[in-house]
């Protein structure tokens, strides 16, 4: 329950101008998920923010590929809508952060991506040391669109 609540919170960042629709996570999307990182041989670490009550309210995790130990792919940090604000998502990634630091002393480098216009993240990561060293455009069009401008019809 709580990595598909996850999923839900992470439908309300930042997409640009994407018309991108919310991608809907069940319990067992998120077990096949999971099955399929460990067949890969990848391993990930998650560090959960709860709320008094015991709710999830974020979360952040990292990933590691066996064929890159010194690399870590910092992977979506989310905080619901409700308590954002309040220095959560900075301190669990500083966290998670600090973990892979101190229990993976060959990590070299630590990857992460986000979209130019969430500037609550930029500023998270700009804060952490975080340093942009490439950038992707990617393009949209509707299918019907690009089918009739490849056949001229």
């Amino acid at each position: 329950m709580v990595t598909a609540r996850f999923h839900h919170i992470m439908q309300t960042a930042q997409q640009d101008d994407l018309d991108v629709g919310d991608v809907a996570i069940t319990e067992h999307d998120v077990a096949e998920l999971d099955a399929a990182l460990v067949e890969a041989g990848r391993e990930r670490w998650t560090i959960l923010v709860r709320d008094r009550n015991g709710r999830c309210v974020g979360r952040t995790e990292v990933t590691f590929e066996p064929w890159e130990p010194a690399t870590a792919l910092q992977q979506n940090t989310g905080i619901d809508q409700e308590h954002r604000g309040l220095g959560l998502a900075k301190w669990c990634k500083a966290a998670m952060l600090q973990r892979v630091r101190l229990e993976r002393p060959r990590v070299e480098r630590v990857l992460t991506a986000n979209t130019f216009s969430n500037a609550p993240m930029l500023a998270i990561n700009d804060a952490l040391g975080f340093e942009v060293i490439s950038t992707l455009t990617e393009w949209q069009a509707e299918a019907a669109a690009v089918r009739r401008l490849l056949t001229g019809r």
